[in-house]
């Protein structure tokens, strides 16, 4: 007998994260727009393209090490 993957519940991990960058980068144009600031966005893109690339390898990496902790018959 085959065991049954158990259902994921709630929002997946991508679709916060997206959030969040998109959020962040929202406010980033906002501000500048709102605070008269000027926002170098020739320097500003690569960092923030890093950072999230970043952002995606961590959570990647826990939720991988978390599959492996949790146990084959376990509900998450």
């Amino acid at each position: 007998m085959r065991s049954r993957r158990p259902i994921a519940r709630g929002p997946h991990l991508g679709t916060i994260l997206l959030g969040i960058v998109l959020l962040l980068g929202g406010l980033a144009a906002l501000s500048d727009q709102l605070l008269s600031a000027t926002l170098d966005w020739h320097r500003l893109a690569p960092y923030a393209v890093l950072g999230t690339g970043a952002l995606l390898a961590v959570a990647g990496l826990g939720a991988a090490i978390a599959r492996r902790r949790r146990e084959p018959g376990q509900v998450s």
